[in-house]
This record gives structure tokens, C-alpha cells and sequence, in this order.
């Protein structure tokens, strides 16, 4: 029962290492290259990415559309709560009243929960649908050389 039991982890210093790249030159000798990883390579997401995704095709209307019915949703829902806690005791409340006004709340909450919904859905495929074309464009208009000198399968 003394045995303690610790993950495996893998210490962040490989992404700081340089890398060495053994090519062969021109003349047929061979030489070494220091490699450094951008930021790209080793999975870090950066701020640019997001506000690229958010740039594409109306993203920031629909983010704050996003953000706005969020909003309303949790502010719904506390209010839902405090009606509920604030008139289950109290004698001049019918049940009825308590139980309709607790479930128009909700109602209304339900309707600004599905805005966010559809928000987020049209918020991701207008941006996928944006960058998607813009890759499938410069692809198609790349030189030749490119597909000459990139390897498959990058």
C-alpha cells in the first residue's frame, strides 16, 4: 500500500530541443542542419488562429450572437432558481403561479439555449466552409514547381 503510483509524463523540453537534419548536397556529401520546431509543429494554438477562424465570413456576428444568448441563458436560469427559492414559502403564491411562472422561465431559457446553439453550428461550418475554399483556391493555383519539390502526403 506504500507504493505510490505516478503518471508518465513527458517533460516540455522537447519542444525547446533543436533537431538535427542530416541532407545530402548537391555534390553527393552529406550535412547537418540545426532544426528549431515553430510553434506550429509542436501543437501550440495561438491567438492568430482563433481570430482567423473568427474573421471568416461574418464569425464575429455570430460569436457575439454566441455570447449574448450564453449570456441570457445562465441569467435565465439563476432567475428560474431564485423565483423557485424566493416564492416556495411564501403563502401569497399559489402553486400554479410558482409552477407557471418557474416554467415559463424555462421556456424562454430554452429558446436562447438553441439560438446558442445554432449560433456555434453556423459560426463553424460558415468559417470551415470560408477557409476550406480559400485552401482549395491557393492549391489549385499553386505553381507546378510546388507539387515538383513537396513530397506526398504533406
Amino acid at each position: 500500500m506504500g507504493v505510490s503510483h505516478r503518471k508518465n509524463t513527458i517533460p516540455h523540453q522537447r519542444s525547446k530541443e533543436v533537431s538535427i537534419k542530416e541532407t545530402d548536397g548537391i555534390d553527393g556529401s552529406r550535412y547537418t542542419e540545426s532544426v528549431k520546431p515553430s510553434p506550429e509543429e509542436t501543437g501550440d494554438a495561438v491567438f492568430k488562429s482563433y481570430m482567423l477562424y473568427l474573421s471568416q465570413k461574418k464569425g464575429f456576428l455570430y460569436f457575439s450572437l454566441c455570447m449574448i444568448s450564453h449570456i441570457i441563458f445562465v441569467a435565465g436560469q439563476i432567475s428560474q432558481n431564485s423565483w423557485m427559492a424566493a416564492n416556495v414559502q411564501n403563502p401569497h403564491v399559489s402553486t400554479l403561479k410558482l409552477i407557471s411562472v418557474y416554467s415559463i422561465i424555462g421556456a424562454c431559457t430554452m429558446i436562447f439555449l438553441l439560438s446558442r446553439s445554432l449560433a456555434v453550428v453556423v459560426l463553424g461550418i460558415q468559417s470551415s466552409r470560408s477557409l476550406f475554399s480559400q485552401l482549395l483556391n491557393s492549391l489549385f493555383r499553386a505553381p507546378m514547381s510546388f507539387f515538383d519539390s513537396t513530397p506526398l502526403g504533406r
